[in-house]
């Protein structure tokens, strides 16, 4: 597999990864069993980093560069880089909903699972389409082709979560994460 797509593939799969971890949290809400507006504002704020100020700028120069090669896929082109724009929009609101929320506003719980039921959906078509329409197939072209003017990101630096090392913003989340999900629970010994 080219590198290219090995490294969007691999982002893919972080950002599934924690859009399961986001589902379980409002699945949860949903029911009425514990749930964490941290974590949930914490994947948001991950959304709202990572992928829209590195993955998504990245994918665009890849855009550009599959249109001029297949100007057959320049119309799924243009709506994925048009979806870009929608997520970056939509995570800024998600977040600041969720902040109103940690701040004490209160908001029905229909509302909440609605709009948060939205966002993993736009999230999970999006990588999706991605993924199935235009990533599968490309392995050929891509890995016939030097795309110096493409420079892979070392996601080892940019990634505050899955790189090398952990923002501390992101340290809580991490530790979800390394635990297989949601927050940790203390059982009613008050052990976890």
């Amino acid at each position: 597999m080219s590198a290219i797509l090995n490294h969007i593939h691999q982002d893919h799969r972080n950002m599934r990864r924690l859009l399961d971890m986001l589902d379980t949290e409002v699945s949860d809400l949903t029911t009425g069993a514990d749930h964490d507006y941290a974590l949930m504002s914490d994947i948001v704020s991950y959304f709202n980093h990572y992928p829209v100020r590195f993955h998504h700028p990245y994918e665009d120069k890849l855009f550009n560069w599959i249109s001029g090669e297949r100007p057959m896929l320049a119309s799924l082109v243009e709506e994925l880089r048009l979806e870009h724009k929608t997520q970056g929009i939509l995570c800024r609101e998600v977040s600041m909903f969720l902040k109103a929320i940690r701040a004490g506003h209160i908001v029905p719980r229909d509302k909440v699972v609605a709009q948060l039921n939205d966002y993993i959906e736009v999230q999970r078509d999006h990588i999706d389409k991605e993924e199935g329409k235009l990533f599968k197939g490309m392995e050929e072209l891509l890995a016939d082709h030097h795309m110096i003017e493409i420079p892979i990101p070392n996601r080892a630096e940019l990634d505050p979560l899955f790189g090398d090392e952990i923002d501390i913003a992101f340290s809580a989340l991490a530790d979800a994460l390394e635990r297989g999900g949601g927050p940790r629970r203390t059982r009613p010994d008050g052990s976890d």
